[in-house]
C-alpha cells in the first residue's frame, strides 16, 4: 500500500470520527432539552400532582449535559427549597452563573428572586431590570412577571394598561401563567364592567360580553396546556354558570382534571359535586376521600366539609374512605422513595 492510499484512508477515518463527534454533540442538546421538558412537567404538575423531587433529579441530569436552563432551575430550587434542602448560597451561585450566560429563563428566575426577596434583598427595580432582559431574549413568562410589577405599582408607577399589554404578549407567546392571570383580570372585570379592560387592552370602557369571551378564551388555552389553576377556574365558571351556561358535567370534568394534578381547592370542589350528586352520581365515600386528601394539604375548607359529610355517612362508609385515603398516601410515599 503506497503513501497516497494511506493518506486517503487516514482522511476518511478523520472525516468519519469528525461526523460521529458532531452527531454526538448535536444529540446532547436534544437529550438535555428532553430532560428539561420532562422536569418542567413534574415541577408544574402537568400529568399529576407536582413532584419537585423528581423534577430536581431530572434538572440535575440535564445540568450534567451542560444545559444552562437546567442549571438555572437547580439554582431556583435550592433557593426555594423545592425538591431539595434549601441552600441559598448554592442556589445563588448556580443562578448567577446561568444569568452570566445571558439565558432568558435564568434572568427571569433571578427577577422573581429579587421581587420576592428570596436569597437576596427585595429589590423591585432589580426585578424589573432582570425581567426586561429576559423579555429581550423572548422569554414568554417574563412578560407576565413584569406585568405584576405594573399592576401593583411595585418599583414602577402603577399602570394597569401596561400590565394588561404585557400579559397579552406573554399569553400570545403561549405562556399559560400569563394566560391565567390575564383571564383572571377579565373574569373579575365581567362582574363589574365599569373600568374593565377592553380587547385590545385598555384600562376603561369594556363591553361586558368581550370581557366574558376573553376570560373564557384564555382559561381554555391555559387548561389545554395542563394548567391546573385554569382547569379549576373553568370548573367554577361552569358550576356557577358564570359567563357560560351552567353545566355541571363540564364543571365535573374540569374539577376532576385539576384535582388529578393535585390542586387541593379542586379536590374540595369535586368532592362537593360528589356529595350533592351534581354532574355525577352522589357518592359520599368519594366525596370524603377528596375532602380528606385536600385536608392533608391544609386546605382551609376541607375539614369543615369532612365534618359535614361525616354526619351523613355510616361507620362502614367512613372506614372505607379513611382506608382509601391512607392507601393513596402510602402509594405516594412509596413512589417518592423509589425515585
Amino acid at each position: 500500500m503506497n503513501m497516497k492510499h494511506l493518506a486517503t484512508i487516514g482522511l476518511c477515518l478523520f472525516l468519519i470520527c469528525a461526523h460521529q463527534a458532531q452527531s454526538q454533540s448535536a444529540s446532547q442538546p436534544d437529550e438535555s432539552a428532553k430532560l428539561v421538558k420532562a422536569a418542567h412537567g413534574y415541577y408544574e404538575g402537568r400529568s399529576g400532582p407536582p413532584d419537585y423531587a423528581r423534577a430536581f433529579q431530572l434538572f440535575q441530569q440535564a445540568a450534567q449535559e451542560n444545559s444552562i436552563e437546567a442549571k438555572a432551575w437547580l439554582g431556583w430550587m435550592y433557593l426555594s427549597g423545592h425538591g431539595t434542602a434549601m441552600d441559598q448560597t448554592r442556589g445563588l451561585t448556580l443562578l448567577r452563573g446561568a444569568t452570566a450566560s445571558n439565558n432568558g429563563v435564568a434572568l427571569r428566575l433571578m427577577g422573581v428572586a429579587y421581587q420576592n426577596g428570596l436569597g437576596v434583598a427585595q429589590d423591585y427595580e432589580q426585578a424589573k431590570s432582570y425581567y426586561e432582559r429576559a423579555i429581550s431574549l423572548k422569554d414568554a413568562n417574563a412578560h407576565g412577571r413584569l406585568a405584576t410589577l405594573y399592576e401593583s405599582g411595585l418599583g414602577v408607577p402603577a399602570n394597569r394598561a401596561m400590565a394588561i399589554d404585557l400579559l397579552y404578549r406573554g399569553a400570545e407567546m403561549g405562556d399559560d401563567w400569563s394566560q391565567v392571570h390575564l383571564a383572571r383580570i377579565y373574569d373579575r372585570a365581567s362582574e363589574s364592567p365599569a373600568g374593565a379592560p377592553t380587547d385590545p387592552p385598555s384600562p376603561t370602557g369594556a363591553d361586558p360580553e368581550i370581557t366574558k369571551d376573553v376570560a373564557l378564551r384564555f382559561y381554555v388555552r391555559a387548561a389545554e396546556s395542563g394548567n391546573r389553576v385554569a382547569e379549576f377556574r373553568l370548573g367554577r365558571m361552569y358550576e356557577l354558570g358564570k359567563n357560560v351556561p351552567q353545566d355541571y358535567l363540564q364543571a365535573f370534568k374540569y374539577y376532576r382534571q385539576s384535582s388529578r394534578r393535585g390542586l387541593p381547592a379542586a379536590k374540595v370542589a369535586l368532592g362537593a359535586l360528589y356529595e350533592r350528586g351534581l354532574g355525577t352520581e352522589a357518592n359520599y365515600v368519594d366525596a370524603y376521600i377528596l375532602y380528606g386528601l385536600a385536608a392533608r394539604h391544609d386546605d382551609a375548607s376541607a375539614n369543615q366539609h369532612l365534618r359535614s359529610i361525616s354526619r351523613l355517612m355510616t361507620p362502614d362508609q367512613r372506614q372505607q374512605a379513611e382506608a382509601m385515603i391512607e392507601k393513596i398516601n402510602q402509594r405516594r410515599l412509596a413512589n417518592q422513595q423509589v425515585q
